[in-house]
């Protein structure tokens, strides 16, 4: 020791305050002193001032002091800085401290006690350890939390050699009947069971690990275990055993403390082990979302059916994101479009269904139409049975190709033609219509639909009947297309009956000049063909109705007479149509030379059809004689005024009046009279207007004027 290393030695003993502490920084800067320097920086911390302490420590604590450990020890009971520097002392003098900081403990604050935790934990001796698996159970639970990073941390600095030891004396701690008595206990020695290393202890760790992931155990045991066992995935890979107990996790009710950490381990080794089976299995069994998704991830690339048919179910899981997880996997499935279909064919939810064609969309077109008559075949069975799910599967044939949809439709609609069902021209309509509604029918197509429509229709004559009948506007676009074809077709049609013809004929007469070429086909046609029918009867008078409309255009300007000989004709067709539907569809055959109800009321019904066209054929004669009988009633009036004026006057002025009263009245009813009307039976048509609803009474000359004027009304 030189001469200036004494001198600064001999300082630390001065009187001089801050002479002392400035040789205390340069010896503890310059390193010096030696043993004599150690043991005057030891005395210096039994002294009052602080700061003084403080730089003796920082002194010691470069020089050592192992020599005067008791003077530190007690100043970890101090506060602040000074029991910072002192527990920096005490760890650099390492395990030769431990029996004094051991003695320590149990006098020690809570302060001290974790100052003294800190300290074993950093000299990590085997001392130590059996310290912190005896105080851990006794501790309150800041000083156990504070224990178990302490303990975890002094296991981390401890050699692969050393850990053996610790390793059985962590398992005799979390075997002993007390550690399971304090829960918090129990779960510091999970945590530290999992920070011990090498690939001699790992198997045993894991193993003991699994033990305590057991239902018996409480949850947070549960979860730390788990998460210890977690920790472990860096160190060596699993074994099948292991892997195993983890998707048994995935299965776990418990998602918290369990199974979401059974799935985090399987993220970090890189999904679960494609084993299909294996997986689907989870599907079934595993109660989490979360593992399902994770599921999907891998399965989305198993393009077989049994994976697609365990997907779809959860196309209606609660679960949003699962529901979008299993609709990403199908949609890389190119097998799961038969399946999606079958499952659209069961079941009932429109709403599911429409989700189903929505995905069906976005598979490529040559894999839609691997299914494609499956999905007609399908589409027909329900359509038969009135069932509203034939709906989406039209939906996804129109997306592929609706021709072979169409050539069925036409075939099935071929079938119930050649049939004999009282509905038959129902069901051909009904099928027509889908072709109809979404612009698929051919032109063959509109022929049938129109015809189907026409043959259920009442065939209502009114125009405004006519004009909302969907089957007589789908024949005249038929009629712009090819006239003289489609007449040629109707013609030779053995499915129309005479009503029929004349009911197309009818609409298409009343349309114009456009449609007359057409129309006249078609009732000569009832006249040539169908001659003995009641039908041919007002077609003839149709067709003669129009041409003299056509050979004196002057008289359409009469308006009233058209309307009443078309009125006329409209309702001897009607009558025949009402009798008609009094039939019934399954009357029996009358036996031989007896006569049913059904044949009178078809009797009553040709015979008030002979009356009707009685009527408008005598039309043109009661014309004729209108002019004549006008002029008869003019001669009869200037007869009646010359006689009137002839006649001798009475004395009484009472008659005269009334005389004068009679010829006016006769005045009057003469000229209120129609003079077109005929005579019947041989009565002049003012003995009809005076008589009263036509019963042929004369009228009595002393009738008053309100009793003329009330015949001539019943006359009118």
């Amino acid at each position: 020791m030189d001469t200036t290393t004494r001198k600064l030695v001999k300082l630390l003993d001065g009187g001089d305050l801050e002479l002392r502490m400035a040789a205390m920084r340069i010896i503890a800067e310059l390193e010096v002193g030696g043993k004599s320097a150690v043991r005057l920086l030891g005395r210096s911390l039994r002294e009052a001032p602080s700061a003084l302490k403080i730089h003796a420590l920082k002194g010691l604590l470069k020089l050592g002091a192992k020599e005067v450990i008791n003077y530190v020890i007690p100043l970890l009971e101090e506060q602040g800085e000074l029991r910072d520097r002192a527990l920096e002392v005490v760890i650099s003098v390492g395990e030769p401290a431990c029996s004094k900081l051991l003695e320590l403990y149990p006098e020690g604050d809570y302060n001290t006690k974790r100052s003294i935790a800190t300290a074993l934990s950093e000299i990590a001796s085997p001392k130590s350890f059996e310290f912190f698996f005896e105080a851990l159970v006794s501790e309150s639970f800041e000083l156990q939390k504070h224990m178990s990073q302490c303990l975890t941390e002094a296991i981390d600095r401890l050699p692969e050699s050393k850990l053996p030891k610790v390793f059985k004396q962590t398992l005799a701690f979390l075997e002993d009947p007390k550690t399971h008595q304090d829960l918090q206990a129990l779960v510091i020695g999970i945590i530290i069971l999992g920070r011990f290393r090498g690939l001699k202890q790992l198997p045993k760790v894991r193993n003991a690990l699994i033990s305590y992931v057991d239902p018996k155990h409480a949850p947070e045991v549960r979860r730390y275990a788990m998460i210890a066992f977690y920790s472990t995935l860096e160190e060596a890979p699993l074994k099948p055993d292991h892997l195993k107990f983890l998707e048994n996790c995935l299965s776990d009710p418990d998602w918290n403390n369990v199974a979401m950490h059974a799935l985090n381990a399987f993220h970090k080794l890189g999904g679960i082990p494609k084993k299909t089976l294996q997986l689907l299995k989870l599907l079934e069994t595993s109660p989490h979302h979360q593992v399902h998704i994770h599921v999907f991830e891998l399965l989305a690339k198993e393009n077989r059916p049994e994976v697609a048919k365990a997907i779809i179910p959860f196309l209606q899981d609660p679960s949003y994101r699962v529901r979008e997880a299993a609709e990403e996997a199908l949609r890389a499935m190119n097998s799961a479009v038969k399946e999606l279909l079958d499952t659209m064919k069961a079941t009932e939810d429109p709403d599911f269904s429409q989700l189903i064609v929505t995905m069906l969309k976005d598979y490529p077109l040559n894999v839609r139409k691997r299914v494609l008559k499956e999905a007609v075949e399908t589409f027909l069975h329900f359509f038969e049975g009135h069932d509203r799910r034939s709906q989406v599967y039209l939906e996804f044939i129109r997306g592929v190709d609706p021709e072979p949809l169409r050539k069925a439709i036409y075939k099935v609609v071929s079938k119930i033609r050649r049939s004999k069902s009282p509905d038959k021209w129902e069901n051909v309509s009904r099928y027509l219509q889908v072709l109809w509604d979404h612009h698929l029918i051919t032109p063959e197509g509109r022929y049938l639909f129109a015809l189907s429509l026409i043959k259920q229709s009442r065939k209502n004559l009114s125009p405004l009947a006519r004009q909302r009948n969907l089957g007589l506007q789908v024949m005249r676009a038929l009629i712009y297309d090819d006239t003289p074809g489609l007449v040629a077709r109707l013609i030779g049609n053995r499915d129309l009956k005479p009503d029929d013809y004349f009911y197309i004929g009818f609409h298409f007469i009343e349309l114009g000049e456009e449609m007359l070429p057409f129309a006249t086909s078609i009732l000569e046609y009832i006249m040539q063909k169908h001659s003995r029918s009641s039908a041919a009867k007002v077609a003839q008078q149709k067709l003669e109705l129009v041409r003299e409309e056509l050979a004196n255009p002057a008289g359409k300007k009469n308006g009233k007479k058209r309307k009443a000989r078309s009125r006329e004709i409209e309702q001897a067709f009607e009558a025949t149509q009402d009798n008609l539907e009094k039939i019934p569809a399954d009357a029996k055959a009358p036996k031989a030379g007896k006569e049913t109800e059904d044949e009178e009321s078809k009797k009553v019904a040709a015979k008030k059809i002979k009356k009707v066209a009685k009527k408008a054929t005598t039309k043109k004669e009661k014309a004729k004689a209108a002019p004549k009988s006008k002029k008869t009633d003019k001669k009869s009036a200037s007869k009646k005024k010359s006689a009137a004026k002839k006649s001798p006057s009475k004395s009484k002025k009472s008659g005269s009046s009334s005389s004068k009263k009679t010829s006016k009245t006769k005045k009057k009813s003469a000229k209120k009279t129609p003079a077109s009307k005929p005579k019947s039976r041989g009565k002049s048509a003012a003995n009809k207007v005076s008589a009263g609803k036509g019963r042929g009474k004369p009228v009595k000359k002393s009738a008053s004027k309100k009793n003329v004027k009330k015949s001539a009304k019943r006359g009118r």
